[in-house]
């Protein structure tokens, strides 16, 4: 499939692409064939400029229903949960990925521990309304338990557990030229390796939330990774 572009000659905006890397030395990859991105159900939030550009470390999970993969974490909460009200506090960014993705209701889920250094817990629960100008996400009730600053949103579909990420290069273009959705192949998915930490998308700054992305990217049926921040 070709594009064809009419343009007048001259000089335009400036673009850059940025080869990004995460892997380190020898990596175990599988074709990309066999990994499907879901663009409607993808995009890099932390990625302002061109969120539809999934860059290079982006933590990717696979949706139950369809085998489609996509991204793991719609973002994070701006401020801490303290387990009694029905409200989270988002940034608008993610308040807007959160309804493009799941709509104004729908189920999703919230990853993080109640309090700093403690167990992770992962909560599913009901939305009934958002306001992505004020950044807010309504609960139909309160959760069992709180959640600090900087705990994940995840989607509920199977693809909120994350099982590889987005390979090193130029990162992956999930629309077309009218910024329509598509489904992409990856180059490839990767499934071993020694992976450098800090470059995964999100690397939260809580040590129990980046466990769990390890024993995520480690637990059977994913991969077999080493992280350098446990070198």
């Amino acid at each position: 499939m070709t594009e064809t572009y009419h343009r007048l000659p001259g000089v335009r905006e400036q673009q850059s692409a940025r080869h990004r890397r995460v892997s380190i030395g020898h990596e175990q990859m599988l074709p990309g064939s066999l990994a499907i991105i879901s663009g409607q159900h993808s995009r890099d939030v932390s990625n302002t400029a061109a969120p539809w550009l999934l860059r290079p470390g982006l933590l990717i999970g696979r949706i139950s229903a369809t085998g489609l993969h996509a991204a793991s974490i719609l973002g994070a909460l701006g401020s801490a949960y303290d387990g009694e009200g029905t409200e989270l506090n988002v940034s608008t960014a993610v308040a807007e990925e959160v309804e493009r993705r799941a709509g104004s209701t729908g189920t999703l889920r919230l990853v993080g521990p109640a309090e700093a250094g403690g167990e992770v817990n992962e909560q599913t629960f009901t939305m009934t309304a958002i306001d992505t100008e004020a950044g807010t996400i309504t609960l139909s009730e309160s959760l069992e338990d709180g959640a600090i600053a900087g705990a994940l949103l995840t989607a509920a579909d199977g693809s909120g557990d994350p099982r590889s990420f987005i390979p090193d290069g130029g990162g992956v273009r999930v629309v077309d030229n009218k910024l329509t959705d598509i489904d992409a192949p990856l180059p490839a998915l990767p499934v071993g390796g020694v992976v450098e930490s800090e470059r995964l998308i999100p690397w939260p700054e809580e040590t129990s939330l980046r466990d769990w992305i390890v024993r995520k990217l480690t637990a059977r049926g994913a991969g077999r990774f080493t992280f350098t921040h446990l070198l």
